[in-house]
């Protein structure tokens, strides 16, 4: 059973790295050709909370999954909840931080929230599958 969990985090840290680096690159480049005058200099932190967040995310799940599999739904309900309080508060910092306007951050991050939660909750669903397969025969 614990290399189940050890796989499923591998996994997903290659693959949250991965997006992280396409997505960074891709929205360097959007904005470096299309648009360079809405780029900010917190653009490289955006990416940088998503991919931070992922680690924390695998980490609990794999933590809290291994211990009690029937909860595993509440943690992903409060990693939803907490993503969601946390990235609040990112965009209220950066807002009060930096002199900049806000509104090119806010979409840029916005987008982001958006990619990534199609990303987790894409990587999730076909956790569940694999694991009912798995270990519900």
């Amino acid at each position: 059973m614990m290399q189940f969990w050890k796989k499923t985090r591998r996994v997903f840290v290659i693959k949250l790295t991965i997006m992280t680096l396409v997505l960074a690159l891709l929205g360097r480049g959007v904005f470096w050709l299309c648009c360079p005058e809405y780029y900010f200099a917190g653009f490289p932190l955006v990416p940088l909370f998503f991919y931070i967040y992922g680690l924390i995310y695998i980490f609990l799940f794999e933590f809290f999954g291994s211990h009690n599999v029937k909860q595993l739904i509440w943690v992903y309900l409060g990693s939803k909840c907490m993503k969601l309080l946390l990235s609040v508060l990112f965009l209220l910092l950066y807002g009060l931080l930096c002199e900049e306007p806000v509104a090119r951050c806010f979409l840029t991050f916005i987008l982001y929230y958006i990619g990534f939660l199609v990303f987790e909750t894409e990587f999730f669903v076909r956790f569940e599958q694999i694991y009912q397969r798995k270990f519900e025969e």
